[in-house]
């Protein structure tokens, strides 16, 4: 093969290496810049005189499309799980649950474990508190 074949070669080869890593490199630099590229929001309502209405509000701050995104939140002992195909800049998703007054007392926070893949080839799973 001649060293011009060889060259081109490589140069295609560095092209789809670079396209391929981007979106993750790029994910992994706004996280890194921007801590909250997700906001967990929670937000309650009296639902009736013994439950109140939770709802998580999730939004996504960063520029690189997410797909199959699953959100596990834990609260206190209660497990709520949603899910959106993509996720782009500014997009959200909800859930709610409806909790005893009696259980709200017992809370310390929540969590929420994001799971994701990034170009159709990296899983990430990032996890957000609040105390």
């Amino acid at each position: 093969m001649n060293g011009q074949a060889t060259i081109a070669l490589t140069l295609v080869f560095l092209a789809l290496g670079t396209i391929i890593v981007a979106p993750l490199a790029q994910f992994v630099y706004e996280e890194s810049l921007n801590p909250q590229t997700f906001l967990l929001i929670p937000s309650y309502k009296q639902y009736n005189s013994t439950h109140i209405e939770m709802e998580f509000n999730i939004i996504y701050n960063g520029t690189v499309a997410l797909n199959n995104v699953q959100a596990n939140i834990t609260v206190g002992e209660k497990y709520i799980s949603i899910s959106k195909q993509k996720l782009e800049k500014g997009q959200s998703f909800a859930a709610k649950t409806y909790i005893s007054i009696k259980d709200v007392e017992k809370f310390k926070g929540l969590e929420a474990t994001i799971k994701f893949t990034i170009a159709q080839l990296y899983p990430v799973e990032i996890k957000v508190v609040r105390a």
